[in-house]
This record gives structure tokens, C-alpha cells and sequence, in this order.
């Protein structure tokens, strides 16, 4: 039999890189693919937009954030310059002394009221109905006294103690301060016609007392608690 031989037509290849040369298919076939992607930025222009995006950033956030502390802090410190200038410190200026009464301004004398000494609180005061009366006489007369300030003294006319002064010569007592009670003879204490001290009443002056009873009158210093009572045959003193 006749051989029958038959033929493949050759495969439509494309050359390799290696087959073609730098001018071949495969190099037009890379350029064409090319075409379609866009060109890559250049690194630099892109390093420069981010940094200007950055400090766009940066500066919003200064205005935003920072500049009403920076308001803050400089009227802070105005006003702190303001408190310590010499017109804020410096002390008023002294008034002409022309101005008031067209002559030298008296100066006051302070007065140095802890210089003065209080009085002590009485150990035996006065009767609350004690009327205010420097000189009295019992109601028979016989006795009269003298009230003054920190001293009190009686005298007795007509008496029956001669131990102390005869019987015709007046005998008297006194208290002064915060001294013993004294026994005079013949001095007659008070004003000749003193105004009369009825039974139960009392007087006072200054830190002195007497009470009127009829068993005699009984006198003494109200803030030391020393006296006397006398009567026509008596004289105790305490």
C-alpha cells in the first residue's frame, strides 16, 4: 500500500525572550501590556504631600487646642503685672494737713484704757435699795457717820464705853480701804445736822455702806468685807 504521510501545520508560537532580540515580539508584547497601568508617583512628590498634610494637621490643632491657653496665660499674667506695679502697691498719699481747717492736723492721742486697774468685785455689797448719801444720823441722832469713796467712819455722842474714850467725849470708828477698823476718841465724824438713816434703811457712796437698825448701825467696806457695829454700849468691829 501507498505510505500516507500527513502533515501538522505548525503551532502559531511566540518567541521567548530569549529567541527575540531588542527588537523582537516579546518586547512589543510587554510594552502593550504597559500601557494599561499608570505610572507610579515619584517618591519625593509623595514624601512632600504627607508632610504638608501633616502640618496642615498640626496647625488646626495649635489653633484649636493651643491658642485659647496661650490667650489665658498671657491675661494671667497682665494681670499679675498690673497687682505688682508701683501704683498698686504704693500707699496712698497723705492728706494736706491745709486742707481741713486751713492749719496742722491734730494728732490723738491714744488713750491706754489696760493702764487703769478694775474694780474688784465686791465681797459684801450694798443693799439693793441703798440710797446714795455721803452723810446720815441714826433716828435717835445719837450716832452720825461720814461716807466717802473707800472710807467710812461713825461717831458715837453719848455712849457707855470707856473702855475705849470717856463718857464725855465722843468715841469713833473707822474703816479705810483695806485697813483694820481704828478707834478714835473725842472726834465727832459727819456734818453737825446730817439728814437721819430711818431703822432698815441703807446708805451707800463710792464702795462703802451703812444700814440703819435699832440696835445700832453697822457700816463696812463692800469690796474688802471689813466694818463695825456700833451702839450706845456697844463697839464690834470685823
Amino acid at each position: 500500500m501507498p505510505r500516507v504521510t500527513f502533515s501538522t501545520p505548525p503551532l502559531d508560537r511566540r518567541p521567548s525572550a530569549a529567541e527575540s532580540g531588542p527588537d523582537g515580539d516579546a518586547t512589543d508584547l510587554l510594552a502593550a501590556i504597559g500601557t494599561d497601568r499608570p505610572e507610579p508617583a515619584d517618591d519625593g512628590t509623595q514624601r512632600r504631600r504627607t508632610l504638608m498634610t501633616c502640618l496642615g494637621c498640626g496647625v488646626l490643632a495649635f489653633i484649636i487646642v493651643l491658642a485659647p491657653a496661650v490667650v489665658w496665660w498671657s491675661w494671667q499674667d497682665q494681670a499679675g503685672d498690673e497687682a505688682s506695679s508701683p501704683a498698686a502697691t504704693q500707699p496712698p498719699a497723705a492728706s494736706d494737713p491745709g486742707e481741713k481747717g486751713g492749719g496742722p492736723e491734730e494728732s490723738e492721742e491714744p488713750t491706754d484704757e489696760s493702764t487703769e486697774e478694775p474694780t474688784p468685785d465686791p465681797v459684801s455689797p450694798a443693799p439693793p435699795d441703798a440710797k446714795a448719801m455721803n452723810s446720815i444720823a441714826s433716828p435717835s441722832g445719837n450716832i452720825v457717820c461720814s461716807l466717802a469713796g473707800d472710807t467710812v467712819s461713825c461717831s458715837l455722842r453719848e455712849h457707855r464705853l470707856s473702855e475705849h474714850c470717856p463718857t464725855d467725849q465722843p468715841v469713833s470708828v473707822q474703816v479705810e480701804g483695806e485697813a483694820e477698823p481704828h478707834i478714835g476718841c473725842g472726834q465727832d465724824a459727819g456734818d453737825p445736822q446730817p439728814p437721819q438713816l430711818d431703822y432698815g434703811a441703807s446708805a451707800t457712796d463710792g464702795t462703802v455702806a451703812c444700814t440703819s437698825r435699832k440696835d445700832g448701825m453697822t457700816c463696812w467696806n463692800t469690796v474688802t468685807g471689813r466694818g463695825f457695829m456700833v451702839a450706845r454700849g456697844t463697839l464690834d468691829t470685823f
